[in-house]
Parts: structure tokens; C-alpha cells; sequence
């Protein structure tokens, strides 16, 4: 009976190896925003860019992980607001998103928001409308299926930068910032952009291969 329940045990510990039995990367829980798809389109008429991720809000560098909220984020390229309204349509899940384009006064770039939970395609067609005249553009996913996950990135980042993350890290092993993770893609190649908040617009901002792990450069922002 006694060697049934240590097998039990032990079965039990490696079918959850990723819950109680394994121990989380410390900072997962730290990470106040993470854009971790990126999408791309053109019709006739309009080019857009698309990311999905989540992200605190409101969005404040005060060192803290409040609210997050799950966001497809559209940037509509050469256009214009001033005097055309475009608005946004697509479905997902049997369910109709639509937006309104606004005018970024902090980007100066015609951006459109919309929260929608669970995103995971990796083709979709919105409609662009304005007036009486629409049109549909087909987004692609521009992230390669070769590259690495936030969560896998930020351990990369733990295994490559201990003396850094311990100068966030206090005697009881508690992290004391906030991350920014925004996946970017160039040349085809992905890369992790990652930011480490501690507070008062404090910032340092890393880059990371998005294949090997590989931390590329590290600046001091703020």
C-alpha cells in the first residue's frame, strides 16, 4: 500500500510538472504587458498592422501588475482622421467586434482598440468601412512559428541575466518591477523587446533574440 501511494505521488507531481510541482520563472507574474502577435494586410486601398497581447490599465509605470485587459490593436497606415471616420469590423468566435479609428495624439498614428479574449488566429479578415463605402483585408501573422514565447524568453532572461534581475529581487526572492514584452519582427527574424518598470518612469529596456534567447543590448531609458 505504501509503495501505491509514492507512486501516486510521484505520478501526480509529474502529470502537473507544470503547476505545483514545477517551479514558475519569478517574473511571469510580473508582467504587466505582453504583445505577443503581430499581423499584416493590404488591400486596395488601406495597409494595416495588427497586435494581440494583453496589458495593464490604465497603463502606469509605478512597479506594480493592476487590471490587464486582452487587446487586439489595429494601426491603419497613411490615413487620415481629420476629416473621414474609418471604422472596424470583424468576426470571432460567432461573435462581431467593431471599432472606431482615432487619432494617437502621443504617436501621431490612426489607431483602433478593441478587447476580445482567447485571439489565437493566425489569419483573419477585417472590413474597413467609411461612409457608404467598405473593404475587407485579409491580416496575416508576420510572427514566425520558430519563435520563442514571452514566458520562454523571460526565462532566457533569468538563466542569462542574474546580476540584473537580482537588483530588482529582495532577500525573500520577490521581484519589484513591472515588465513590458512586445514581440517585434525584422528582416523575418523575431525579437523580444522587453522593459523592466520599477517605478516613477524608471525604465531599462533589453532586446532578446526571439530564436536563441540571447540577450542583444541593454539601455537605461528613464
Amino acid at each position: 500500500m505504501k509503495k501505491f501511494f509514492l507512486f501516486l505521488i510521484v505520478f501526480t507531481c509529474f502529470t502537473l510538472s507544470f503547476s505545483a510541482c514545477k517551479q514558475d520563472n519569478i517574473l511571469l507574474s510580473n508582467v504587466s504587458e505582453a504583445r505577443y502577435n503581430l499581423y499584416q494586410g493590404q488591400s486596395q486601398n488601406f495597409s494595416i498592422k495588427a497586435g494581440y497581447g494583453f496589458k495593464e490599465t490604465p497603463f502606469i509605470n509605478d512597479g506594480k501588475v493592476g487590471k490587464t485587459i486582452n487587446v487586439l490593436s489595429f494601426k491603419l497606415l497613411d490615413k487620415e482622421v481629420d476629416d473621414t471616420t474609418y471604422t472596424l469590423q470583424f468576426d470571432f468566435n460567432q461573435t462581431e467586434y467593431k471599432g472606431v479609428f482615432k487619432l494617437n495624439p502621443i504617436t501621431s498614428t490612426v489607431t483602433c482598440e478593441i478587447e476580445v479574449d482567447n485571439f489565437d488566429l493566425k489569419e483573419f479578415t477585417v472590413k474597413i468601412s467609411s461612409g457608404a463605402e467598405s473593404e475587407s483585408v485579409v491580416l496575416k501573422s508576420t510572427v514566425p512559428d520558430t519563435a520563442i514565447s514571452y514566458s520562454t524568453a523571460l526565462d532566457y532572461l533569468v538563466k542569462n541575466q542574474s546580476s540584473l534581475i537580482s537588483h530588482y529581487t529582495d532577500t525573500n526572492g520577490n521581484f519589484h518591477a513591472e515588465i513590458y514584452m512586445r514581440i517585434l519582427v525584422k528582416d523575418g527574424s523575431p525579437y523580444w523587446y522587453v522593459g523592466l518598470a520599477s517605478g516613477k518612469d524608471k525604465l531599462k529596456a533589453l532586446l532578446i533574440d526571439g530564436i536563441s534567447g540571447e540577450t542583444l543590448a541593454i539601455r537605461e531609458i528613464f
